[in-house]
């Protein structure tokens, strides 16, 4: 999935009995894009990614949960902490909604990383926030076909959910691949560095 709007309910209209008398609002979209350079070149520009599972279960349980609190000086980590882009090898397998991993992962991290929150511009309508990785030259072997955004995204769907003294695990939630069509494999040349980066947003 590369992307999905939602609409919101119509003030002062009930669904409960009556879904006659519907009258939506404005509707919203979340996306996710990806840019890819070799060196200070662009090989690819703001190409849709394909949300999974895991990353879309995980922006509905923001809606769910109740709170977030530690005890004993433990804390609760989520989305952001030590989130991360991994590059892999594959260039057959196509997303799925059910897809939680890279089918071929390089194990080379990135070896530089960066990420902030930026207001898009007033005729957007949205806001969004851009993470960057970077891999050193030479910094690993063989072509790039896949590519994966994991993160720490809330996973309780029950209503009031509590997260208390828990690190949620570290999953991918959003899929950049040859298979699906987003991008030719390619192999970085010698001698430059490659970097990802990586925009999730919200527009009216």
């Amino acid at each position: 999935m590369t992307e999905f709007e939602v609409e919101s309910l119509g003030v002062g209209h009930s669904v409960k009995n009556d879904t006659k008398g519907f009258i939506p609002g404005h509707s919203w979209k979340i996306y996710g894009a990806v840019s890819v350079k070799i060196g200070d070149d662009y090989i690819v520009e703001r190409a849709p990614n394909h949300f999974v599972n895991a990353g879309l279960k995980g922006i509905v349980c923001i809606l769910t949960g109740y709170s977030m609190y530690y005890v004993n000086s433990g804390l609760s980590y989520a989305w952001s902490y030590q989130n991360t882009i991994y590059l892999g090898h594959d260039t057959t397998t196509a997303t799925t909604y059910a897809t939680s991993a890279l089918t071929n992962q390089e194990a080379t991290a990135c070896t530089g990383w960066s990420q902030g929150a930026t207001t898009v511009n007033a005729g957007n309508n949205g806001y969004y926030v851009r993470r960057v990785a970077q891999w050193a030259p030479n910094a690993f072997a063989g072509s790039v076909g896949e590519m994966g955004l994991f993160m720490r995204p809330f996973n309780v769907q029950g209503i009031q959910a509590s997260y208390s003294n828990a690190t949620l695990p570290l999953v991918m939630v959003s899929r950049f691949s040859n298979a699906d069509g987003d991008f030719t494999t390619f192999t970085p040349a010698s001698g430059k560095s490659t970097t990802v980066e990586w925009e999730l947003g919200v527009t009216m």
